[in-house]
């Protein structure tokens, strides 16, 4: 009877003993379940261990247009990861106020051809657009710290729009692109030797400065359309009557320098 009741017992412990394994192997398969990348609206998202943000890591390709959350499982989406949207034939991928971080080749090979990179977006890393094919326009918002060349092998990229002035930022980003022919650049852009544009690209300016330096440096120029400036020739400007001569200097050091009649509104190639 004594060994019948231990029998019991032991029975009990065991079986205590095997559901609570039962159960950790459940928490720990759900909890790496959680981990794993789910797909959401055709974008996949993980958490990476004990992190406190999600991330992009993939996407349906055969989606026509994508749209990233800004938030999966309670946390928020900030970063887009290497190759996420590689072969990807989406035109379009909305990027939401939570994304800070483009990772190396986080849109690389996808088949987007426009894309509005967001203020918020504060890194761009080498190669995040490369061999994107179809590629046609780029407007950015913000001011990111750009690594690398993040466009390099887009053949079909022909207009880039810059919103907010770039210290000492190369225009060399994007001589990987033959086919880039305007580059439109904002107002107080600190024109300099780093504005240099690629080869058969136009530089669109808002002011004076800009377009003078251009103007100096023999590099192609035009005025963006709504910004009040016009160029022209200095032969021009003197036959209209928009530019005049005034003598400078004593002794030797005289000379007849151009002077603009409208410094508000015209550009010209004075003292060239």
């Amino acid at each position: 009877m004594q060994r019948q009741k231990k029998k019991r017992i032991g029975l009990r412990i065991v079986g205590a003993i095997l559901l609570l394994a039962a159960v950790a192997l459940g928490v720990l398969w759900y909890l790496d379940y959680q981990e794993r990348p789910k797909l959401v609206d055709g974008v996949q998202y993980q958490v990476p261990y004990r992190a406190d943000h999600a991330e992009v890591v993939g996407c349906d390709p055969e989606a026509a247009s994508l749209v990233i959350r800004s938030e999966y499982r309670g946390k928020p989406v900030t970063r887009i990861t290497m190759w996420a949207f590689k072969g990807s034939r989406a035109e379009t991928i909305e990027i939401p106020s939570t994304i800070k971080t483009l990772d190396d080749a986080a849109l690389a090979g996808s088949g987007i051809r426009t894309i509005e990179i967001p203020a918020w977006v504060n890194e761009i890393d080498d190669r995040a657009f490369q061999d994107c094919a179809a590629l046609e326009a780029v407007t950015m918002l913000g001011n990111p710290a750009i690594k690398g060349r993040p466009f390099e092998n887009c053949p079909a990229l022909r207009s880039l729009t810059l919103t907010r002035p770039r210290e000492n930022q190369s225009l060399d980003l994007f001589v990987d692109c033959p086919v880039l022919s305007e580059i439109h650049l904002p107002a107080n852009w600190p024109v300099d030797r780093y504005a240099q544009p690629p080869e058969g690209a136009t530089l669109f300016v808002r002011d004076k400065q800009a377009a003078q330096v251009a103007l100096y440096n023999g590099w192609p120029c035009a005025p963006e359309p709504d910004s009040g400036l016009r160029i022209m020739s200095l032969a021009d400007a003197l036959a209209g009557g928009e530019a005049s001569w005034r003598v400078e200097g004593d002794g030797e050091s005289r000379r007849a320098v151009a002077v603009n009649e409208t410094p508000d509104a015209l550009v010209l190639a004075l003292n060239h």
